[in-house]
């Protein structure tokens, strides 16, 4: 009697394991929008947020590698790096102002600044009536204001921590000077920039690790 040979189906299972992988995958690159490294990665910090006036600052570090100033010196120099809008939107340059605030009081009060110098007083109530003042053709004049202080600020850090950096003070100065306080931003952008520019790049050189030892 001939053998009758069963023939073996074959399992299924493993081709719905691999269409559940090839759905896991495609979900994956469209909810990541195709990306698998962020190219714009920017230090954030709850201590560096928002478009607000920071206010109790203290001399502490947040970490072994960054220091609350890194933090707001990185939201300040990251927030300000749309440069389509900065000194052209009322709104964003005036946010850009109150972050400059931030970023400032905070680095003089780890460079050893009394926190109740009147400098630093004069910044954070100039930011806040920045926030509060909708007047488009005020702004230029609060920023001469309120960076009047903070290039004093920038030059007494320097002179303190950083002889060698001499001419990043003046060079703020200079930018400062050249704005026009009458003037609407909007025809003055290059030197709105010029000056927010400066300052931003002050403080990333008055990174602790930047000083000489």
């Amino acid at each position: 009697m001939a053998e009758i040979k069963i023939e073996k189906k074959k399992p299924w299972w493993p081709w719905i394991l691999a269409l559940l992988i090839i759905l896991a995958i495609v979900a994956y690159f469209w909810y990541t929008d195709g990306k698998l490294v962020d190219d714009d990665v920017s230090i954030t910090s709850e201590e560096a947020v928002g478009n607000y006036v920071q206010e109790g600052f203290t001399a502490t570090d947040v970490g072994e590698t960054y220091t609350k100033s890194d933090l707001e010196t990185a939201e300040y120099t990251s927030f300000i790096g749309d440069k389509s809008k900065l000194g052209t939107d009322f709104n964003y340059t005036k946010d850009a102002l109150v972050q400059l605030s931030n970023a400032v009081r905070q680095a003089a009060v780890e460079h050893g600044i009394n926190k109740t110098d009147e400098r630093l007083e004069r910044v954070e109530n100039g930011a806040k009536d920045v926030q509060k003042n909708g007047d488009s053709l005020q702004l230029a004049r609060r920023i001469k204001e309120v960076g009047g202080d903070i290039a004093q600020i920038i030059r007494t850090i320097q002179e303190k921590e950083y002889p060698e950096m001499a001419e990043t003070p003046e060079h703020i100065k200079r930018t400062l000077g050249a704005i026009v306080p009458n003037q609407k931003i909007t025809e003055q952008e290059e030197r709105i920039r010029a000056f927010f520019d400066a300052c931003g790049d002050a403080l990333k050189e008055m990174n602790p690790e930047n000083k000489e030892q």
